[in-house]
């Protein structure tokens, strides 16, 4: 076989195993869209493929459902999760002044409860004028949880990714985050 015919075999060679690989990614890559809650009034970018969830706790104050979407991509192993409940009536006067802070804390005690995990770093951040916390957990198991937590009228939102500690700053969970927005207010 001479050059020019060896070079265009492995040139087609090539370009077999190159759509090869290109068509197994597209298959079993994670895609992502925007989920529009309508109930909750927000948007926000998660896997395509997601679950909606309702818990119904018994609190002090009485019954509060919190509605969850969460999605998992398992190209990295990062787990997202939105959620979202009503304030129950008798909280509301309490929450105008200092509760916030309360409910926060009482937010984060009651996640490091239940993970058994440390506490890496507790901020305060800002949606739009509404005041939230950012809470980066090592759980027990080593992995991260970061939370980002806003009362917004009478709605509390938590957005949730568990993830591996070197994965923690990645894109996909830096553009979960920030994607968040209202679609009502």
């Amino acid at each position: 076989m001479d050059g020019q015919k060896f070079l265009k075999v492995i040139l087609i060679i090539i370009a077999i195993i190159a759509g090869k690989l290109f068509s197994q990614h597209f298959i079993t890559s994670t895609h992502y869209k925007t989920f529009k809650s309508e109930g909750g009034g927000f948007s926000i970018i998660i896997p395509t493929q997601n679950k909606s969830d309702i818990k119904t706790l018994n609190t002090p104050v009485g019954e509060v459902q919190i509605h969850m979407q969460l999605a998992h991509d398992r190209n990295l192993g990062i787990e997202f999760g939105a959620s979202y409940f009503k304030i129950p009536e008798v909280l509301k006067s309490m929450m105008q002044n200092d509760g916030k802070n309360v409910f926060f804390e009482n937010m984060i005690n009651g996640m490091l409860k239940d993970c058994g995990g440390k506490l890496l770093s507790d901020k305060k951040v800002e949606f739009r004028n509404y005041r939230g916390k950012e809470y980066v957990i090592k759980t027990s198991d080593d992995k991260i949880i970061k939370v980002r937590a806003f009362i917004i009228k009478d709605t509390v939102y938590q957005l949730i990714v568990n993830c591996f500690p070197e994965d923690r700053d990645h894109r996909k969970i830096v553009n979960f985050f920030d994607s968040f927005d209202l679609i009502r207010t």
